[in-house]
């Protein structure tokens, strides 16, 4: 082999070496991308999880709060259908998540546990019998423990959970006080934990339940309404607004009718933003106000009405609704007295705007904005359809929006019911481990064209809260209500 073959045989070779060198380092570039890929794939799939698994927990935390109050068989089986419901949809959403670590398996087996428990209690019900006093206590304590594993998944959420990082360490094989659960927990479970004991009669009730026969069994699905402006404000759609009026304005109506609203608040002219099409047709309206805030107002075309109405600074303008955006220096939520202050300021200037015999309900506090909830108010009774809610700024008192959408869609003269069961006849109707607070008369829809005269009992059950509404014409328990005591306010589930 001469001289100059061998020279070109070593350069083919080499380059040969060169490419596989060259296509191994983009192999492995490629596969390290699309393993890349994959944990981030993994890691969202299984956070979406864990979001789902925090809202069915915190449902199953809700309805055990509020099956320990009923007192009529009706609300009793529908809060343990739901109980039941919830703890098998979370026992799915768990599935997902990886598993094998003994905290784990124990909040599986909780979850399990009270779904059996409570479809036990339902074969209990369905002959006849309310719960006794073990039934009540074994539901106090599994409340507890599910309060204790709510806690530990909201931590886990928002601490943030590696999940492919478990899967590809040894540490998915771990043990207990490795696993993604016990990590999102601050220690210890002061109110009961998901590793706490179950209660006896919990274990008791599994071999009760038949899984095949449950899409048959259990009644139409429940699932707590968090209503940050108090019970009934997003209740059923309305078929078409019943407190518009007639007669239809046009441009210019409407911004004669925009600036009388505003009066004193608006400094200079009103410009046309145009016509929105909706579920009520509006006129919409921007101008600048007296203290140089921007306010947007929309003006009914059926009636002429304040729809809604909000001023925002300049630099804190979003397409946001009005009270949901966050300022930088949060305001905390206000004292009692304070927050009365502002109750009467949003409800003396609905009165000046023409909206009388309004009464404040329930607030929330966001961006240093106080979110307050007014009902109408007929012969002493409250009507929980007519919501208008009412901005006010925390430190200077200042009105910064409104809205009146519920109202405009249901506010009619009512007809209301003749009361046949007294006051004290209602009481007898509450669970005897309720103390009673306040009571008085409301109004409460239940569909679009029904609604229930009834008697509502603000009480309170081992320090916390709840509402109990108990029909005032036939004695039956309608609805029953937690209230959460935030620093937002109060959350009612």
């Amino acid at each position: 082999m001469g001289k100059t073959l061998k020279i070109t045989l070593n350069i083919i070779a080499g380059l040969l070496v060169i490419a596989a060198f060259v296509a191994l380092i983009f192999t492995q570039k490629a596969s390290a991308e699309e393993i890349d890929a994959t944990r981030d794939r993994l890691n969202y799939t299984c956070s979406k999880s864990l979001d789902d698994l925090v809202t069915l927990s915190n449902e199953l935390k809700n309805a055990l709060a509020k099956v320990q109050v009923v007192n009529s068989q009706n609300q009793y089986t529908l809060l343990l259908s739901e109980i039941w419901r919830s703890s098998a949809e979370a026992v799915n959403a768990l599935g997902t998540l990886p598993s094998n670590f003994s905290h784990v398996s124990e909040a599986n087996a909780f979850l399990v546990q009270t779904g059996d428990y409570a479809h036990s209690l339902l074969e209990k019900t369905a002959s006849g019998q309310l719960p006794t006093q073990e039934d009540k206590n074994q539901l106090t304590a599994l409340y507890q423990s599910c309060t204790g594993l709510v806690d530990k998944l909201e931590a886990a959420r928002e601490q943030g959970v590696d999940f492919a990082g478990l899967i590809e360490s040894c540490d998915y094989y771990g043990q207990a006080d490795t696993s993604w659960l016990q990590l999102g927990s601050s220690g210890g479970s002061g109110n009961g934990s998901a590793d706490a004991d179950v209660p006896a009669a919990a274990n008791s009730g599994s071999q009760n339940t038949d899984n095949q026969n449950q899409d048959q069994t259990t009644p139409e699905k429940m699932y707590p309404t968090l209503i940050y402006d108090g019970p009934f404000s997003d209740s059923t759609e309305k078929a078409e607004a019943k407190g518009l009026g007639t007669g239809e304005l046009d441009e210019a109506a409407a911004n004669a009718k925009a600036k009388e609203f505003l009066g004193d608040l608006l400094s200079g002219e009103l410009a046309y933003e145009g016509l929105q099409q909706g579920k009520i047709p509006v006129h919409s309206f921007k101008g600048t106000s007296a203290d140089g805030r921007t306010i947007d107002i929309e003006i009914t075309v059926t009636g002429g009405h304040c729809l809604s109405m909000r001023m925002t600074d300049a630099e804190t303008q979003s397409t946001q609704a009005v009270g949901e955006t966050q300022s930088v220096n949060e305001v905390a939520k206000p004292d009692e007295e304070t927050g009365k202050k502002l109750a009467q300021i949003g409800k003396d200037f609905l009165k000046s705007r023409g909206f009388d015999s309004m009464e404040s309900t329930y607030a929330q506090y966001y961006g240093g904005t106080a979110v307050i909830n007014y009902a109408f108010v007929q012969d002493g009774t409250l009507l929980y359809s007519d919501l208008i809610k009412v901005w006010v700024d925390v430190e200077t008192g200042a009105i910064s929006g409104m809205e009146a959408q519920n109202y405009f869609f249901s506010h009619v003269q009512r007809s209301i019911p003749v009361t046949a069961v007294s006051e004290a006849d209602a009481r007898a109707k509450l669970s005897p481990d309720l103390t009673v607070v306040s009571v008085r008369m409301a109004l409460i829809p239940k569909t679009i064209n029904d609604e229930r005269l009834c008697y509502e009992f603000k009480c309170t059950y081992m320090d916390e809260s709840y509402i109990v509404y108990v029909n005032a014409v036939n004695g039956s328990e309608e609805q029953v209500y937690k209230i959460i005591d935030s620093d937002k306010g109060q959350l009612v589930v």
